[in-house]
């Protein structure tokens, strides 16, 4: 209990989880959780389209297992005649080419999950999500720009062996091919409309709304206090009693006086 009487917020305290209106004298407002608020279809498509982003990049890392054999054949035609090549250096070459295609879909597959997670929380309304989906999507918008380009039948990789550096000519088979090209594009599409879908007006309110508290329009509370807590503060000081003063001195008795002095009679006048 506080020297004023009153005590620590009570079960009528609005909580931080909860929307309660309050009316105090700068204003009616309202603190805590807005609650639910209706997601627009802006931000829903945002989601889906992020969704099926991270199914391209699936797409796209079975692309790169797929051309795995391309690569390992390509290897040893080029060394097939080369006496100065032999089986352990060719192996070992063949194997540095098989784990970077293995880190490549990996990093692919890490990349759809981090798209998804994404998703999640864009949909739930976390602004702090949205702007992280812009900077990934801006990236993700040049990875799959760059991999649309040139994408054909016929591909190159270099090798190195013995000191050597050399262009090894891949065949990839056409339909692999086709599907990495068009999950490139598709995936280049999907995440420029997210971009736009997520800075559109109605994406801006959903987020703001989401925040957790709300400040009803045209209001300037300020800073208030939780309903059912004052400050205590500290009593006013009583002051000390007024001087009453000293009595008056009675000063000194008046002098009686003399009385009247009468005049000299002559003693000859009768």
């Amino acid at each position: 209990m506080y020297p004023d009487g009153t005590g620590p917020p009570g079960p009528d305290a609005p909580r931080m989880d909860e929307e309660k209106t309050v009316a105090y004298p700068q204003g009616t407002y309202t603190i805590g959780s807005p609650g639910p608020t209706p997601r627009p279809s802006v931000v829903t498509w945002a989601g889906m389209l992020l969704y099926v982003v991270a199914g391209l990049l699936v797409v796209t890392a079975v692309t790169v297992f797929a051309e795995m054999n391309a690569v390992v054949d390509g290897i040893r035609q080029v060394y097939a005649n080369d006496p100065s090549v032999n089986a352990t250096d060719l192996d070992k070459a063949v194997s540095i080419a098989r784990s970077i295609l293995v880190v490549i879909a990996v990093f692919f597959i890490v990349i759809a999950v981090l798209y998804v997670i994404l998703a999640i929380f864009d949909l739930k309304g976390r602004n702090g999500m949205r702007i992280t989906t812009w900077v990934i999507g801006g990236i993700g918008v040049l990875c799959f720009g760059l991999g649309s380009l040139g994408r054909t039948g016929n591909g190159e990789a270099q090798t190195q062996v013995n000191g050597k550096t050399v262009t090894v000519h891949v065949d990839i088979p056409s339909t692999v091919s086709t599907i990495s090209t068009v999950a490139n594009i598709l995936g280049l599409l999907c995440l420029i409309a997210v971009i736009i879908l997520l800075a559109m007006p109605a994406s801006n309110d959903f987020f703001r709304r989401n925040k957790g508290i709300v400040i009803v329009p045209g209001m300037d509370p300020g800073y208030p206090q939780y309903q059912g807590y004052q400050q205590p503060g500290y009593p006013q000081n009583p002051g000390y009693p007024q001087n009453p003063g000293y009595p008056q001195s009675p000063g000194a008795p008046q002098d009686p006086g003399y009385p009247p002095t009468q005049p000299p009679t002559d003693p000859n006048a009768r």
